[in-house]
């Protein structure tokens, strides 16, 4: 009998989802309300809450995607809010969210109805806050990761820039002809160390979304998040963890 991975399952059952769907919408208005949205997912097998959650992150305003080749870039910043009160338990979920994704603890400021979280390595800096304003809640994500683009950015030039000086010398040319072919090496190592940042920048992408997923199920009432927030205790100090939760708590 065939098997699948869990790859080729989403795909599938996509795929049938979207067959499923189309078939219904044959009954229907050309537009719908969230209601018959809703009623029209129930009607295809697919969980209500999760229409809810799509919804949200349809009309969620998305960060910028693009990256720069000119700049480099070498930030990701997203903003986004949800439309329900900021409760101790969202607090804690998120919170063990973060401390599973990024592997440790980070550093905690807990404050009534506010929550700010960072954790900084030697490369790379990752800052997260909660807070409620006017019964929502507004949930802001940050990773930055300056120090890696200055060193790509700096060190191939200067190391092509000498490799090339040296290569045209040792073939004969002379100091002013080297000089003119040196800044082309320098450019080429530049384009090597933009090809890194690039790749970086999508991996930074990728975590980001993953992180919103399973945030905007915390505050949407899905189940998405169960599957993320598993704590690894070979890692983090449980201890703390309890803590910290106890805080939330108080």
């Amino acid at each position: 009998m065939r098997s699948f991975n869990k790859k080729d399952i989403q795909k599938i059952l996509s795929k049938a989802a979207e067959l499923e769907v189309a078939r219904n919408l044959d009954d229907h208005a050309d537009q719908l309300t969230e209601k018959e949205l809703l009623d029209l997912a129930r009607e295809t097998g697919i969980n209500p809450e999760s229409i809810k959650t799509a919804l949200h992150s349809f009309d969620a305003p998305e960060f910028d995607k693009s990256f720069n080749w000119l700049k480099g870039t070498s930030r990701i910043q997203h903003l986004e809010e949800f439309d329900v009160p900021l409760e101790s338990e969202h607090t804690a979920k998120v919170l063990r969210l973060l401390q599973s994704m990024e592997n440790e603890l980070g550093e905690t400021e807990l404050h009534p109805k506010k929550l700010d979280w960072s954790s900084q390595r030697e490369v790379e800096s990752v800052k997260v806050s909660l807070f409620e304003e006017n019964g929502k809640t507004s949930f802001t994500y940050s990773s930055d990761w300056t120090i890696i683009k200055f060193v790509a950015g700096v060190f191939p030039f200067i190391l092509m820039f000498m490799i090339t000086l040296v290569v045209t010398k040792g073939m004969g040319f002379d100091k002013f002809t080297s000089l003119l072919f040196a800044p082309i090496g320098g450019l080429m190592g530049l384009g090597a160390s933009c090809m890194y940042l690039k790749q970086r920048f999508e991996k930074q992408k990728e975590r980001l979304n993953t992180t919103l997923e399973q945030i905007r199920g915390i505050f949407l009432g899905s189940d998405q998040e169960k599957e993320m927030i598993q704590i690894k205790e070979d890692s983090i100090d449980e201890g703390q963890v309890n803590n910290n939760q106890q805080k939330l708590r108080a």
